[in-house]
């Protein structure tokens, strides 16, 4: 079955590589965020425009996103399903709201170091790269991550410290086995509609 893509042509390469950015944003992708919302950066993974995207699909998540287009949405999810985004999910209440990540199968290791960044706490790194780590994962570009460090941290590093920074990425293992020690995650391998 082929499922054609959902979004509107002005949409459809709109990838948020960070709202808290010098840049002026696309004013496409903040048209197309009042829609779906934050399912704008799964719809990214689908088009392989973003390797990972991270929200909460819990039940409480799911409620917010219900308040928007959700028929769109729904069409978005099986585009989605179509082209293969899997999902990592915690299953617990409360906490951060960070709980679900999605990506497709050749992310599979990365979206389980950025759930092990998010969920399991180490003191192995500091939390200027931990940060670093997280917006990496996420697909933000280097400078975007100096900007949001500097705007809303008062912390200044370099392009360097990045580097640095991907190196520790590049040396963290973690396995599905591993997670579920510390944390009740499930993955899935399709996405449910709203």
């Amino acid at each position: 079955m082929n499922v054609l893509d959902p979004l509107e042509l002005k949409y459809r390469n709109v990838c948020d590589t960070g709202l808290i950015s010098e840049k002026k944003i696309d004013t496409n992708l903040l048209e197309l965020s009042c829609l779906i919302g934050e399912f704008s950066d799964v719809y990214s993974v689908a088009k392989n425009n973003k390797e990972l995207a991270a929200l909460d699909y819990s039940s409480y998540g799911k409620r917010k996103l219900k308040k928007l287009d959700l028929a769109l949405i729904n069409k978005v999810i099986d585009f989605c399903n179509y082209k293969g985004v899997e999902i990592l999910h915690k299953k617990q209440t409360g906490g951060m709201y960070l709980k679900t990540i999605f990506f497709l199968p050749h992310n599979y290791n990365k979206a389980l170091k950025l759930m092990k960044l998010l969920w399991i706490p180490t003191h192995t790194i500091s939390i200027i790269n931990h940060k670093i780590l997280i917006g990496l994962l996420l697909g933000y570009n280097h400078d975007n991550i100096i900007y949001y460090l500097d705007k809303n941290y008062n912390i200044k590093i370099t392009c360097e410290d990045i580097k640095k920074a991907d190196i520790i990425l590049n040396n963290i293992n973690v396995s599905y086995e591993e997670l579920q020690k510390s944390i009740n995650v499930v993955h899935s391998t399709s996405i449910k509609k709203l």
